[in-house]
């Protein structure tokens, strides 16, 4: 739980308009303090998430512009954090999602908010404890009684309590209770902890387990927890023994991409056909940021001109994006993709537990994965040197989205090819 310092007076040296992810989702000036340069040296902000106060609580956005003019005879607040030392995509991305936000008449932020995983929007959640000098008093021991030593929100509060929200804020005034809120959601990925040897040390000669553990990893140099758990069930006190000792060092590896039990791996890879050699050749030879129309029945051999393509477009380095019907997201389709293309492909559904969406997301960011997979928001990924864009089945009704931000993925697909100078299939 971290206290609120908005109202902590922190030096400035820029101003930047950042886009809210929720509420509104309109754009305002905030303050850059001078405090996230360091040593005085200007870098760009223009992309990075930040944690900004809006309203009476703070919420998360993202810096559109940096080193702009405020406004005349205003106040301006300054930005609380920058939530990663990364943006979240490149500038070719964030051009198309502001041509996005253009082309249909809504706030950047609504696309940005579009585009982004459920964990990576939205407005800090408010925490409320019992100050430590309060535990004895009525209103301590209810509390207590109600919530123990944890949190609970305003809502919980008047429920549990009977405590009115303008009642809270006179108990928070008088030092009984204390208002905080929860850690944002960092864009980091799933990981795993993997130990790495270090050093020879001393091993008790009844510690059968540690030397055996010293003496394995010593020869692979490294493996991870789940492995060492495997060989040994018992060994969780022999790591931590040897972590003390710094025989060996923790690391977090972040994970492969995420899989379900219906992507099967089926590596079928056939004899182009003459007019599958005749639509290949065209495309490849057709410019960049141009696109081509690919016709054929349901069977006719479409998808392995797209996986193709697929392959030339990684083999010159950069990365591809296949965009296709949810139900044309089929077991086979996946299949074939995982066994051609193995931990460099991601594949976005709606199948995709938030925590997993953000997994792959930053696999996507990071150019780990350099196949993305997926329906029709998969159009909003935040994929790096993009060079081919193939949209299957695209006079299907399933790329309209007709909640939210109305769009249509094929439309976007063609603008962003457009932008970023990438090859579009349809």
């Amino acid at each position: 739980m971290s206290p609120r310092k908005d109202q902590i007076l922190q030096k400035t040296s820029a101003f930047c308009s950042v886009g809210v992810l929720s509420g509104d989702r309109g754009t305002y000036t905030y303050a850059v303090p001078e405090s996230f340069f360091p040593e005085g040296k200007k870098i760009p902000l223009r992309g990075t998430r930040v944690l900004v106060p809006y309203g009476k609580g703070r919420t998360t956005g993202v810096i559109l512009e940096d080193d702009v003019n405020p406004p005349e005879g205003m106040k301006i607040r300054p930005i609380a954090e920058v939530l990663e030392p990364f943006t979240l995509g490149d500038p070719s991305w964030l051009k198309f999602l502001e041509w996005t936000a253009t082309y249909y008449l809504v706030p950047v932020a609504t696309a940005l908010s579009t585009a982004l995983p459920p964990a990576l929007k939205g407005r800090e959640k408010t925490e409320i404890t019992l100050a430590e000098n309060a535990r004895d008093t009525e209103l301590g021991l209810r509390f207590l009684s109600a919530f123990g030593k944890g949190a609970t929100t305003w809502s919980g509060l008047e429920s549990a309590l009977g405590v009115s929200r303008a009642r809270a804020n006179a108990l928070i005034e008088d030092g009984i209770l204390v208002l905080g809120s929860r850690p944002n959601t960092k864009a980091a990925p799933k990981t795993e902890t993997h130990y790495i040897y270090k050093n020879d040390v001393a091993v008790h000669a009844r510690a059968h387990v540690e030397a055996e553990m010293l003496a394995f990893l010593r020869h692979e140099e490294r493996a991870s927890r789940k492995d060492l758990l495997q060989r040994w069930e018992k060994g969780a006190p022999a790591i931590k023994r040897l972590l003390a000792k710094d025989a060996i060092e923790a690391e977090e590896v972040p994970l492969g991409a995420e899989r379900g039990a219906e992507l099967q791996r089926v590596d079928k890879k056939f004899e182009l056909t003459e007019e599958q050699e005749k639509a290949l050749k065209h495309i490849t030879e057709s410019k960049e940021g141009k696109a081509s129309l690919v016709q054929g029945v349901t069977g006719s051999g479409k998808t392995e001109i797209y996986l193709r393509l697929a392959e030339q477009c990684l083999a010159e380095g950069k990365n591809a994006l296949l965009i296709v019907p949810e139900i044309g997201l089929t077991p086979a389709l996946l299949g074939q993709v995982r066994a051609r293309f193995g931990e460099e492909a991601a594949v976005l559904h709606s199948g995709l537990s938030p925590r997993g969406r953000l997994h792959e997301w930053w696999r996507i960011r990071h150019g780990v994965a350099k196949l993305v997979v997926g329906v029709r928001s998969a159009v909003f990924a935040p994929i790096t040197n993009l060079g081919l864009i193939v949209v299957d089945e695209e006079h299907d009704d399933a790329y309209k989205q007709a909640s939210g931000l109305r769009y249509n993925a094929r439309d976007l697909a063609l603008a962003r090819g457009a932008l970023c100078g990438a090859r579009v299939v349809l």
